[in-house]
């Protein structure tokens, strides 16, 4: 986990608590989690986040997070779907910050896949914000997921008026 810290590179949150992403894959049970990475080369200042879950019954991971260089159906919301959740270069820097499971997972995650169609800034991307910190406070704001904010989340305080 070196190099990947919430508050910069050697700066990373105790993990032992959280179960390896595979194991809770070949589970049953519905899961969100979300994970930060420290953005570089400005980790001390900047951190990206984006969702992991599995809803109840189903073997399929789904990413969801923002990118400024994506635009696809859904704008900069970029979604990868896969067994294993492949994107190496984000994982490989990547820690938990929060987790839930069973019927509060399963409602976030419903919220996500039909949501996030509809997020007002999806088609908006600026450093200060709107921008993948807005994203992520945006569906924790909606679901009542309360997980305290970084200060390295640069942006999850802007509007979310841009439509």
């Amino acid at each position: 986990m070196a190099g990947c810290g919430a508050f910069g590179p050697s700066d990373v949150p105790d993990q032992s608590q959280f179960a390896p992403l595979a194991e809770l894959a070949a589970n049953d049970r519905a899961f969100v989690r979300l994970y930060g990475s420290g953005i570089v080369p400005v980790e001390f200042i900047a951190i990206h986040r984006a969702f992991v879950f599995k809803t109840a019954g189903t073997a399929r991971l789904e990413l969801w997070e923002l990118q400024p260089s994506e635009n696809g159906p859904y704008g900069h919301v970029r979604v990868i779907e896969s067994p294993d959740v492949n994107r190496p270069d984000y994982f490989d820097r990547a820690f938990v910050i929060a987790e839930l499971f069973d019927d509060q997972a399963q409602a976030v995650a419903e919220f996500i896949q039909t949501q996030s169609p509809t997020y007002p800034c999806r088609f908006a991307y600026e450093l200060l914000g709107p921008n993948s910190s807005t994203y992520i406070a945006w569906i924790l704001r909606q679901t009542g997921w309360d997980v305290p904010f970084s200060i390295r989340a640069i942006g999850q305080d802007s509007p979310v008026n841009c439509m």
